[in-house]
């Protein structure tokens, strides 16, 4: 808390002496020299608290997605060892996303697979480049940004 005090107020050292969150309040000794002279009092400073989210936990609260991640058995016949596959699969994206720090946003069970909602685009573009996989890609027009036009991808993976 000095340390924030100091660097707005030039000058001057900045010695905090009692916090209250309760009450809100700071005790600070403020000393200010100003040509070889020193003044010292200390104040009561009444602060509010801001919570602010980075832009990171408040894409992951509002439920925001670039990608989407489109799971299927390549078989009409829905078979148990297909299903494993499948969520192998799954769990090997989640895993790679929540490693390079993005999120899964949502993850919806459909008939044959899952829809995955990743957090990145381009970090899930080079999971099927390692992996060696081919999806089906398609793109959704989702809005504007800065004036250009901005989508997102859709991959189609069976497996």
């Amino acid at each position: 808390m000095s340390a924030v005090l100091s660097k707005l107020i030039k000058k001057c050292l900045i010695k905090v002496l009692e916090v209250d969150e309760n009450k809100r309040i700071v005790l600070a000794r403020f000393r200010f020299y100003k040509d070889n002279g020193r003044l010292t009092f200390k104040k009561e400073i009444s602060f509010k608290i801001k919570t602010i989210m980075c832009m990171q936990c408040y894409h992951r609260h509002s439920g925001y997605y670039e990608a989407v991640i489109q799971l299927r058995s390549d078989s009409e016949i829905i078979q148990e060892n297909k299903m494993k596959k499948v969520d192998n699969m799954m769990n090997h994206i989640v895993d790679f996303t929540n490693h390079i720090g993005g999120f899964v946003a949502r993850l919806d069970k459909k008939r044959g697979g899952y829809d995955i909602y990743v957090s990145d685009k381009n970090e899930m573009s080079r999971f099927f480049q390692v992996r060696k996989l081919k999806p089906k890609i398609s793109y959704v027009l989702y809005g504007l940004k800065n004036g250009k036009k901005v989508y997102r991808n859709i991959y189609l993976l069976k497996i």
